[in-house]
């Protein structure tokens, strides 16, 4: 059995190169090597609410980590001391900080919205990029990211509305390398074609 902080799944259809391996290098450049990386690809195109069905469909075996975090393509870790910093917890889902946006786009800023324990389950008021899922409860509740958009908000309103409440982890974790809305954008979740996986040893 693997003794992985966390396991950091990026889906991707392998038409940003660049962007993928920005996200893959922050990944690499973790302090902690207690960490794997599942990379799912698909040549399709498919849109926002088949990205998040794929959450829906991970496949329990293929993840090893304590924790379960969604870093994109599209974004990057900024804290090397992250996987780090779970060691130590045991909390059903971690809340982190992310910046989404850019200077002078209409989504920039740092979320969850609000900071802390005043932030309620709402739409708009979370981002994938701040939900850090502890393995066997990210299977429970994957299942409130199909249906459509808003699938971080389903799942962290899942787990609210079953009585759990989130361990604030004060740190500046991960940010987009650019805003997508989603629409057309390809995702899969390795039913067809086999999943990449690597450790923090590769």
């Amino acid at each position: 059995m693997s003794d992985s902080l966390v396991t950091f799944l990026t889906r991707t259809a392998g038409n940003r190169p660049k962007m993928l391996r920005c996200a893959t290098e922050s990944i690499q450049a973790q302090d902690s090597d207690r960490w794997q990386h599942v990379v799912s690809r698909m040549e399709t195109r498919a849109s926002r609410e088949h990205a998040n069905g794929t959450i829906a469909e991970a496949r329990e075996r293929s993840i090893n980590g304590r924790y379960v975090y969604v870093l994109d393509d599209d974004d990057m870790l900024v804290d090397p001391g992250f996987a780090e910093a779970l060691e130590v917890l045991r909390e059903p889902w971690v809340m982190v900080k992310a910046h989404l946006g850019s200077p002078g786009e209409r989504h920039d800023g740092v979320w969850p919205v609000p900071w802390g324990e005043d932030w309620r389950p709402k739409f708009g008021s979370v981002s994938t990029l701040n939900l850090v899922v502890r393995a066997d409860v990210f299977h429970e509740y994957k299942a409130a990211w199909a249906g459509g958009r808003g699938g971080d908000y389903r799942m962290a309103k899942a787990m609210w509305d079953a009585g759990l409440r989130p361990y604030w982890l004060d740190r500046l974790v991960a940010r987009t390398q650019r805003i997508s809305n989603g629409a057309a954008e390809p995702w899969w979740w390795g039913n067809s074609m086999p999943a990449a996986v690597t450790g923090g040893e590769a």
